[in-house]
């Protein structure tokens, strides 16, 4: 029987990931609401996979991740609700063994969970498109090359539709720092404001 553990700081989807998980024919050993949490009790949990949510509070799965990746071999499979090829990347840098949407978990959590367990990478199928078109997709290579992770992070939630105070919450940071990064991302891109962002994004697909 594999065995997940479960970092997901939203309680409400951290337990529709346990029911999926459950009705897949997996079972669940354990769960944690942040990284922190997870950092502190992983010595202690059993568990074949570990399915982490990537925007937890304080630190998020790429930096938990560089921590756990020191002194575990148990295999991480990270699900986002926001994904992005430069995500997916910076995951798999630190890592990851597989990358999967929030949206297309009812269809392909399980079956990612027992790939990763027997040694295979998982990619969601939206984002392996991108990286088959990536040059299509991005809004501006060079651009976004210029972005830090934390930048590309904001510009993720942003693109989404989240407002600063959301963005604030979700990653743990103060209102006035993700103003900083709004304005370090216009800066760079050149862009003056949302709208010519999601405008140089739409031109690309």
């Amino acid at each position: 029987m594999t065995t997940v553990f479960v970092v997901e700081d939203n309680e409400p989807v951290r337990k529709c990931l346990c029911r999926i998980l459950t009705e897949g024919g997996l079972t669940v050993s354990g769960s944690a609401g942040s990284g922190t949490e997870f950092l502190e009790n992983f010595p202690h949990f059993s568990a074949d996979v570990v399915l982490m949510d990537y925007f937890l509070p304080v630190h998020n799965a790429g930096e938990v991740l560089k921590r756990f990746g020191l002194c575990a071999s148990v295999p991480v499979l990270v699900i986002t609700g926001y994904p992005s090829v430069e995500i997916c990347r910076e995951v798999f840098a630190c890592g990851a063994q597989g990358f999967i949407s929030k949206l297309k978990a009812m269809e392909e959590l399980p079956a990612a969970v027992r790939l990763v367990k027997s040694g295979g990478r998982y990619v969601t199928a939206e984002v392996a498109d991108w990286f088959n078109d990536e040059d299509r997709r991005l809004p501006d290579r060079k651009k976004r090359a210029r972005l830090s992770d934390r930048e590309t992070q904001v510009l993720s939630l942003m693109v989404a539709g989240l407002t600063a105070p959301q963005i604030a919450e979700k990653l743990g940071v103060k209102e006035t720092t993700v103003y900083s990064y709004k304005e370090r991302i216009y800066r760079k891109t050149g862009c003056r404001n949302l709208a010519e962002l999601l405008k140089n994004i739409s031109c690309t697909k």
